[in-house]
């Protein structure tokens, strides 16, 4: 029911931004003694708690999930309590900046926002790509000095052009499966390919102005992403969905199933490494060619891993 979507959207948006937060902080400024642990410790004490919070069980008696919910939850509300940072080990838990997490949940919620406001149509879904573009552009441009009272804008634009990125996915998943919308296949592939072609070419010419960075959000970065990802999914939908090839996606669906936690493995490594002073790694795998092919063997291993833990029952869904 439509309450029902109303408290799953809170619930995610809610997850996202509180994971985002904490990982954040645990990179900050972090003040061992007077938090009284360890970083790593802290670090690795808020990752048991998150699996405990939104791992997914499958007890017979669903009492048992809520109790292990719980104690999860209690359990961050302690970490973020007894939390400290900086020199003088004054600060408390902020969110300094959400995080890549935190960013998703905020994109997630504006664009459920702006997919329940406008029914899931098409037309009215790239008005809002649009909007959020136009967003950004205006409150980055340099007219936008001269409305002092719109500062606020500011602080939003780069979650507009988030938001612009899950509208533009919103838009493609509705292309290739809604067959209401879109009957016929070539019809999907035409379609899908024009959203591409739009978006690299606004993606063009929006360059100049505001360049193209991931870490600034701009249009032409966001809207650069969407064209590429348009054409991959459209190369895998047909490989996957029409030709029916999709035995090598085995391998990875472990890990697309169980996508949070093979986001979290990495840092649950590093500090464990930091916790108990391993070091398995010479320096030599941190650059070059040989921290590349260490980097993609290592992004294996933690598929691996996280095969191993679905057969243990931990999985993360929020």
């Amino acid at each position: 029911g439509f309450w029902k979507l109303q408290a799953h959207i809170a619930w995610r948006t809610i997850g996202l931004l509180v994971l985002g937060v904490f990982m954040v902080n645990s990179d900050g400024s972090f003040n061992a003694k007077a938090t009284g642990l360890p970083r790593a410790a802290w670090a690795l004490l808020f990752y048991l708690c998150a699996i405990l919070v939104w791992n997914v069980y499958r007890f017979k008696n669903k009492v048992w999930g809520w109790v292990l919910r719980g104690i999860g939850i209690a359990g961050l509300i302690i970490l973020a309590s007894i939390y400290r940072a900086g020199e003088d080990g004054t600060q408390g838990m902020t969110p300094k900046w959400w995080g890549i997490l935190g960013l998703i949940g905020w994109a997630y919620l504006f664009s459920c926002i702006f997919y329940q406001l406008v029914r899931g149509r098409i037309p009215w879904l790239i008005a809002c790509i649009v909007f959020c573009t136009a967003w950004y552009m205006f409150s980055r441009s340099d007219m936008f000095s001269q409305y002092p009272q719109l500062s606020w804008m500011a602080y939003w634009s780069g979650h507009s052009a988030h938001t612009s990125i899950v509208l533009s996915g919103i838009v493609v998943s509705l292309l290739f499966f809604d067959k209401n919308l879109v009957r016929y296949l070539y019809n999907r592939f035409f379609l899908a390919c024009l959203f591409a072609l739009a978006a690299a070419a606004a993606a063009f010419l929006i360059r100049p102005y505001f360049g193209i960075s991931k870490i600034y959000a701009t249009p032409s970065w966001c809207l650069y992403c969407v064209a590429i990802c348009t054409v991959l999914f459209g190369l895998l939908y047909w490989l996957t969905d029409i030709l029916k090839f999709d035995r090598w996606t085995g391998f990875f669906q472990p890990a697309a199933s169980n996508a949070l936690l093979v986001y979290i493995l990495p840092n649950i490594v590093f500090y464990s490494q930091s916790l108990f002073s391993l070091h398995f790694t010479p320096a030599s795998f941190h650059r070059g060619l040989t921290g590349i092919i260490w980097s993609a063997c290592f992004a294996l291993i933690m598929m691996l891993v996280a095969m191993g833990l679905n057969r243990l029952k931990i999985r993360l869904q929020l």
